[in-house]
């Protein structure tokens, strides 16, 4: 008897910690873009009240120039953002220099500026509620310092969902031209999806953060892979293909831009 009731108690416990646990399916598509083709977010099983978080990180090269924008245009959004805002983070900047965001839904264009202090510029603002529909734009302009080769701009939009729970949100990218994109998508605070889409071009072997060479931010990349300090694993790292990250590939990428390897 003891032990009926023990059991019963023990399957009510996991119905208790298990029944608010939602199977939240996201993928990022396609692999491999050209400027202007749409990128597709599938979303399946979210709730509602979730607090979801759509981040997109790029690599914007300058060439002959010290101003930049970068845009994510034409955003479907299938529902609803409750309490919703923008969260912008530039660098290098020019220091003392204005950068501005930009979101314009319809009719309505909100702009956010900040004059920045030092290299890095920080924007958090919030946006109210937006409903489903069309973001015509989210854009983020500035100035750089003088001889620099490509800024890190990364934009995050937030907020509570309200809705369907199976959906897709397509968008286009502006500003980037060849490089990549990092689309990171957060439910409840919790990283379920980040996926790199090259733009122009496809993937360079052991260029992990995007910028389309292969330097001392990837081989440092993968030092922290190998500590656990990343924010994620890339597979792409597994350079010897053993199925894991480890020192074999930290010391594999350092020779290699050492010039002390002639390929990964």
């Amino acid at each position: 008897m003891k032990r009926a009731l023990l059991f019963c108690v023990l399957v009510m416990s996991l119905g208790l910690f298990t029944g608010g646990v939602s199977a939240v399916t996201v993928t990022v598509s396609p692999d491999v873009i050209q400027p202007n083709d749409p990128i597709t977010i599938t979303i399946m099983g979210l709730p509602n009240g979730s607090a979801f978080a759509l981040g997109i990180e790029s690599n914007i090269s300058l060439a002959d120039t010290i101003a930049f924008k970068f845009r994510a245009n034409q955003l479907i959004m299938p529902f609803a953002l409750q309490s919703a805002s923008i969260v912008v983070d530039v660098h290098p900047v020019e220091p003392g220099s204005e950068v501005c965001v930009k979101a314009k839904t319809g009719s309505t264009l909100k702009s956010i500026g900040t004059i920045s202090e030092g290299s890095i510029a920080h924007i958090a603002e919030g946006l109210g509620d937006i409903a489903t529909g069309k973001i015509d734009y989210l854009e983020v302009t500035g100035t750089s310092p003088v001889n620099t080769d490509e800024v890190i701009i990364a934009m995050t939009l937030d907020g509570k969902k309200s809705g369907v729970d199976t959906s897709t949100i397509p968008f286009t990218l502006t500003g980037a031209t060849n490089g990549s994109a990092l689309i990171r998508i957060k439910v409840d605070a919790v990283e379920v999806v980040t996926k790199r889409v090259w733009i122009g071009v496809g993937p360079v072997k052991g260029d992990l953060n995007g910028n389309q060479r292969v330097d001392i931010g990837d081989v440092a990349l993968v030092a922290y892979m190998v500590v656990n300090r990343a924010p994620h694993q890339v597979p792409a790292a597994d350079f010897n293909g053993n199925g894991f990250i480890d020192i074999g590939d930290a010391s594999r990428i350092a020779y290699f831009v050492a010039g002390k390897l002639p390929a990964l």
